[in-house]
């Protein structure tokens, strides 16, 4: 039976998760003068008090799951079982984990300079166009790629020829001259109950966001965000405010 385990290892994450805990402890210790609570502070993220709602979520690639599952969840309950009852160290409420993404369909490597290197990516682009590439493009469900020409055109045809259309519109729209009667061409928008159907649509959208949202799903988020700011250039067109 010894020989069976004799191979076995439990590599560097099963002391390295118990950092969450005791980062928290040391930056107490460390910054107690500071600190109203002094090196109770840390307390403040990880027990559970009355009052206070705690929320623990980690973020991480799918390869860290089993670390963050079953041994670090663990590790918490056997430390609580040394604990007061009013003392409980809180266990993670969502392990919010995603596939791998790759580029150009390799992985990513430092030392084979297979990677995008912000300086440079920043000498020619928004770093805004990173993050949205990045987000719509995540790995939530499914492995993804980086590809280059991915990224130019959905920046082009979606963060700028969707949603970048769509706010430019409204704000050429709002920064016009009154009409002849005084008022914005986009006073009929203002209340959006008047029509149910459009109403109806955006309540449906904004619910779906603030739903992926909660359950930590960017991609599936953004997704919907810019099916809304798609919609709007729709309801735009067809009333044709400018006309009017």
């Amino acid at each position: 039976k010894d020989r069976e385990w004799s191979n076995k290892r439990v590599y560097v994450w099963f002391e390295a998760v118990q950092g969450y805990y005791t980062c928290a402890k040391i930056w107490s210790e460390r910054f107690a003068s500071n600190h109203p609570d002094g090196e109770s502070a840390w307390e403040n993220w990880w027990i559970d008090k009355p009052g206070q709602s705690l929320k623990h979520i980690y973020f991480m690639g799918k390869d860290n799951i089993p670390f963050h599952t079953i041994i670090w969840p663990a590790i918490l309950i056997g430390l609580n079982r040394t604990r007061d009852q009013n003392e409980q160290l809180h266990l993670e409420d969502n392990v919010a984990a995603n596939e791998y993404l790759m580029l150009q369909g390799g992985q990513f490597s430092k030392s084979r300079k297979h990677g995008v290197w912000l300086p440079a990516f920043l000498e020619r682009y928004d770093p805004d166009s990173l993050r949205y590439y990045l987000t719509i493009n995540m790995p939530e469900g499914h492995d993804t790629d980086f590809r280059w020409e991915d990224y130019v055109e959905r920046v082009n045809n979606e963060l700028i020829g969707n949603y970048g259309n769509f706010v430019h519109r409204i704000m050429t729209l709002a920064a016009r001259l009154p009409s002849e009667n005084g008022s914005s061409p986009l006073i009929p928008f203002d209340d959006i109950s008047l029509n149910a159907e459009h109403s109806n649509k955006l309540e449906e959208l904004h619910s779906s966001i603030t739903d992926s949202l909660e359950r930590h799903r960017y991609k599936e988020a953004l997704r919907t965000a810019m099916s809304a700011s798609q919609y709007g250039n729709q309801m735009i067109q067809a009333a044709a405010p400018w006309a009017h």
